[in-house]
């Protein structure tokens, strides 16, 4: 079943992988923190770039933009970040009005402006600096993920949220109706335990399926 295969998906990827992603997220959460708390606190850091442009590109995203670019990207975005934080994979409708956008919409701008950063098409390290902004929102994907959930093809990244959306939902009405003893919230936390977000596990089950795949038969 889906939830058992991204337990032994989260499993074998903490088993063989460091704590990269742990140190990118909280160096983020403390500049972010010192932001809110400093004299220009809806003003995106040169320190808030830094740390997400050195992720992404740690996680061979190859995004050719300096941080000065994804720091002028996180400022056009701003607004429609503020929006988004609470916002959740599994209870978010994308449909849903905020302002005078929807939901799906403010994503859609978000993607597109950090993909773009300084007229690159970086849509991998798009997704890798949105979820390290929200993990609880975005999933990672890269371009052997997005040829298999784009049937071999280019698929957008809203249709490829859509997917992770059900998938998650899936995930954890399997644990619900399997082990009688769990709640959606904690549910959620076996399948992505402690310090991760369900977003999260689903990167660790998609890399392991179908990214190292890929990186295996490259090296053979």
């Amino acid at each position: 079943m889906l939830y058992e295969a991204i337990r032994e998906a989260c499993e074998k990827y903490h088993h063989s992988y460091g704590n990269d992603y742990d140190t990118a997220l909280s160096c983020y959460r403390d500049a972010l923190e010192k932001r809110r708390n400093g004299p220009n606190p809806t003003i995106p850091s040169c320190e808030e770039a830094w740390i997400l442009l050195s992720f992404t590109n740690g996680w061979n995203a190859h995004m050719q933009a300096s941080f000065l670019d994804v720091q002028r990207a996180l400022c056009k975005i701003e607004t429609d970040l503020k929006e988004l934080r609470g916002k959740t994979l599994l209870d978010v409708c994308l449909d849903e009005m905020v302002g005078d956008e929807n939901i799906r919409d403010r994503i859609k701008y978000c993607f597109v402006t950090l993909e773009k950063c300084r007229g690159g098409h970086s849509v991998v390290g798009a997704s890798k600096i949105l979820h390290i902004i929200n993990p609880d929102l975005f999933v990672m994907w890269d371009t052997a993920i997005i040829e298999k959930y784009g049937c071999g093809e280019f698929i957008l990244y809203m249709d490829f949220l859509r997917k992770m959306q059900g998938l998650a939902k899936q995930a954890v009405a399997e644990v619900i109706d399997n082990e009688n003893d769990h709640s959606c919230e904690t549910a959620i936390a076996s399948l992505a335990g402690c310090k991760h977000t369900l977003a999260k596990a689903l990167d660790e089950y998609n890399y392991v399926n179908f990214t190292l795949p890929r990186r295996q038969r490259q090296e053979t």
